[in-house]
């Protein structure tokens, strides 16, 4: 879980327009180009992105191997994946392992689990900001709002050990983090990343990007997270995208990704 939680920490990513751009006051999608900066770099076979990345381009590294972090260089991409049939077959690319998701396919080991989540978080960051539009309107961006703004964000987005998640999510709607997080719980919160504890989980997040990802003309902000178990084994890997469609209230959770990573390691 260890090397799946160091790949968050190399996605930090900006949007270069939506910082420069006073608030509410965005060019529309078609006025100008979306070009995302990429601080770290992506690793892929033959390939390392790093710095300015416009968004047509995105589409040639969607068929390039995906480095899954292995120590061995040379094995360093592919995932073994397992279908519904019990079929197995390696994905390597960021549209081959879409293509197993909608095939309901798995990693079937704790080691592919953790290799798998290189993918998630690759593939799922590039798909994200393939479909991101330039955002119309922003209430997160002056004054800034980010991960340090405790009372706005949704506790929605927090995890937790229970039987009945939907009913724990219930439990959170409507509730910010300041919330049901006690301050002797928090670790670090800064607008780059928030690490607490929470539900017998520690856990963080890492902010992604800023842009328009559900197509509102709203500005969103894409948010990597990662925990493992208090005193356990148990771990996950995810990413959300949270908004604000005002000028005051919190944040709201408007997507998150069901491609999650459970290790055992």
């Amino acid at each position: 879980m260890g090397s799946v939680l160091n790949l968050f920490s190399l996605l930090v990513l900006t949007v270069l327009t939506a910082g420069s751009i006073v608030a509410q006051v965005r060019p529309s999608a078609q006025e100008k180009q979306l070009t995302f900066e990429i601080r770290v770099p992506l690793e892929f076979k033959g390939r390392v992105v790093s710095g300015p990345l416009r968004q047509p381009d995105i589409a040639g590294l969607l068929d390039l191997p995906v480095r899954n972090g292995d120590t061995n260089v040379k094995e360093g991409y592919g995932v073994e994946m397992t279908g519904p049939d019990g079929k197995k077959s390696m994905v390597y690319t960021c549209r081959e392992w879409k293509k197993a998701q909608e095939e309901q396919a798995y990693s079937a080991t704790t080691y592919d689990m953790a290799m798998e989540g290189y993918l998630i978080h690759t593939c799922g960051l590039l798909f994200e900001l393939q479909k991101a539009r330039l955002p119309i309107k922003s209430f997160i961006a002056n004054p800034r709002v980010g991960l340090a703004n405790l009372n706005l964000l949704p506790a929605e987005m927090l995890s937790a050990v229970t039987e009945d998640e939907p009913q724990e999510k219930e439990r959170l709607r409507g509730k910010t983090v300041s919330e049901v997080v006690a301050s002797k719980d928090i670790e670090k919160a800064n607008n780059e990343v928030i690490t607490l504890s929470y539900g017998g989980f520690r856990q963080s997040f890492w902010e992604g990007a800023r842009a328009d990802f559900d197509g509102d003309g709203i500005e969103d902000i894409l948010v990597f997270t990662g925990g493992r178990a208090e005193g356990g084994t148990m771990g996950y890997a995810d990413y959300l995208v949270l908004s604000r469609t005002g000028p005051s209230g919190p944040l709201k959770l408007i997507q998150s990704k069901e491609a999650r990573q459970k290790t055992d390691q």
